[in-house]
Parts: structure tokens; C-alpha cells; sequence
């Protein structure tokens, strides 16, 4: 009977498998470690936050609760991604990406992509928007308030993460900042737009998954067989996938934003909303112009390849 790669400590043995079940048996294999030890326990402790917030006290302003709440709640989720990605690193991503600081920022990634596709994370608080329908300019349900200091705490890990091993990643380094910014001032300064800044998150993220397969056998390529097969079999959906979502379903979403806040309603300061516009709308080019880039080396590849099929 054919058997299918075996995996090693830090290394895949390769058997008889057809090359369609390859990127399977990495996604089942990732995705499952990962969210079979950390989706339970990461569902229970945001929801467990926000219902201890519910808890202390009765409902009131957004700018009235503490700074000390924010805070906490920050330190708390920082040092769990560190510990996530300690145990991720250590236990589970060496046989996929022995690639030494690499291993942490993907660590990161995997766990913040857990907790964007949750969706009992995302329900607005029932005792304060029961009867409205969310709005780009609605006052931020508890719920969202939890997810966006979630999200800051993945932003402020990952930062210092490249800060100390990549100081040249510029732009990587400027994406994190510029999101930081926005997800702050949303969170602690402005209390309202959650709902489209978390929309854009659900968009974004909705990629990472296949995104981090293929970086992470882009990396290991050069070494490992069975990693550039996965690389060739991703590279065309997931460009394609990456191209409906971050430019056409991305910019059609922040053109109906910039529709709304042009408005003569919008509650939300207009320092506020022009300086979110300017951060998405350059997140978006960067974004096009990087898939365009990739979609050009993808044709390079393929008619590199005829040609020298043909010779």
C-alpha cells in the first residue's frame, strides 16, 4: 500500500502521495495541532473577559470606564501571545519551519487568525445596541472593545518581535505602527468605528491561513522537495484568493466607508476618520501592488518554463 510523507522532528520524510493531497496534508496538519490546543481555551478567555466586565459594573459611557481596565486587559492578552507563541514555537511549528525568529511572528499570526474567525467574538453586546443595527460610526459594543485589544496586543508582540530581529523591515515595521494608531484611537480616544475597522480585520485575516502555508514553504523550498511542491500547487489560488479579497472586496468596503463618512451624520471626529481613511486606503495600494508584483514573477515562472520545455 502507498504510504503518505511521514513527519520528523524538523524534517519530512517523503513516500508515495499524489501531489494534489500535498497542500492537505499541510493545512490538516497545521491548522488542526493549532486549533485543536489553543481555539477552546482562547473562545473561553475572551469571552470569559468581557462577561467579567458585564460583571463589575452596569452599563456606562464608553469614556467613562477606566484606563486601568484597558490596560489590564492588554497585559493579559500580551502575555498570551507570548506564551502561545513560546508553546507554538517550540512544540509544534519546528516541523514546518525550522527557520529559527521566523517561528514567533508566524506563532503570532496563526493565533490572532483563531480569533478573527470566531464568531461568537464578534456579537455587539445585546444590553447596549439591541435595537440598532450597527453602523461605521456606532459606539463600540464591549465585545468589539475586547477583540481590538486583542488585536493591539498581536500588533505590540509582532512589533517588538521585528524591532529586535528585523529592524530593516521597514515596511512591515510601518504597517504595524500605522495599524497600532488606528486600532488605539478607535479603542481609547474616539469609542466608536469598531464595526468597520473590524470588517477590514475579518478581511484581511481571511487570507492569512493560505498566506502562511505558502510563505512558510516558499521558506523551505531551496531544502525541502515536498515544500516547493506545495509552493507551485498555492501559488496560483492563493494569488488569485488574495486578489478578489484585498482588491476588489477590500476597496469596494472602504469606498462604501468613505461614502458614509463624507456624511453630514457621522458622529465620528473628522481627524479621526480622514487620518483611518489615509492608513487603509495606503494599506490597500501596498497591498494591490504586492500581488501584482507576485502575479508577474508567476507569469515569468510559467513561461520560463514552456520555453524550456519547448528547447
Amino acid at each position: 500500500m502507498a504510504q503518505g510523507p511521514t513527519l520528523t522532528r524538523g524534517r519530512l520524510v517523503e513516500g508515495v502521495v499524489p501531489n494534489a493531497e500535498i497542500s492537505g496534508l499541510i493545512f490538516s496538519r497545521l491548522e488542526g495541532c493549532v486549533i485543536s490546543e489553543m481555539q477552546k481555551s482562547l473562545s473561553c478567555t475572551m469571552m470569559s473577559t468581557i462577561e467579567y466586565r458585564h460583571a463589575l459594573a452596569p452599563p456606562k459611557p464608553m469614556s467613562a470606564m477606566s484606563s486601568k481596565t484597558y490596560f489590564s486587559s492588554i497585559d493579559l492578552f500580551t502575555f498570551i501571545f507570548l506564551a502561545v507563541s513560546l508553546h507554538l514555537s517550540l512544540r509544534l511549528l519546528p516541523d514546518f519551519l525550522p527557520l529559527g525568529s521566523q517561528a514567533p511572528s508566524r506563532s503570532f499570526k496563526l493565533f490572532h487568525l483563531i480569533s478573527t474567525r470566531n464568531p461568537s467574538c464578534f456579537h455587539g453586546d445585546s444590553r447596549t445596541n439591541k435595537h440598532q443595527s450597527p453602523s461605521f460610526a456606532s459606539l463600540n459594543p464591549l465585545s468589539h472593545n475586547t477583540i481590538l485589544e486583542f488585536s493591539i496586543s498581536y500588533f505590540l508582540v509582532d512589533l517588538l518581535h521585528y524591532l529586535i530581529f528585523f529592524p530593516n523591515d521597514t515596511l512591515f515595521i510601518l504597517h504595524h505602527l500605522a495599524t497600532l494608531y488606528v486600532f488605539i484611537t478607535c479603542r481609547f480616544i474616539v469609542h466608536r468605528g469598531s464595526f468597520a475597522l473590524l470588517a477590514l480585520l475579518i478581511l484581511a485575516e481571511v487570507t492569512s491561513l493560505c498566506q502562511n502555508v505558502w510563505t512558510i514553504s516558499g521558506f523551505r523550498r531551496a531544502d525541502l522537495p515536498v515544500a516547493g511542491k506545495v509552493f507551485d500547487v498555492l501559488s496560483l489560488p492563493f494569488y488569485a484568493f488574495y486578489t478578489v479579497v484585498r482588491g476588489i472586496m477590500g476597496p469596494f468596503f472602504v469606498y462604501k466607508m468613505g461614502v458614509f463618512y463624507m456624511k453630514d451624520e457621522n458622529s465620528i471626529p473628522l481627524w479621526a476618520w480622514v487620518s483611518w481613511m489615509i492608513v487603509i486606503v495606503t494599506a490597500i495600494l501596498v497591498s494591490i501592488v504586492w500581488v501584482f508584483d507576485h502575479w508577474m514573477t508567476w507569469f515569468r515562472r510559467r513561461n520560463y518554463q514552456a520555453m524550456k520545455k519547448v528547447a
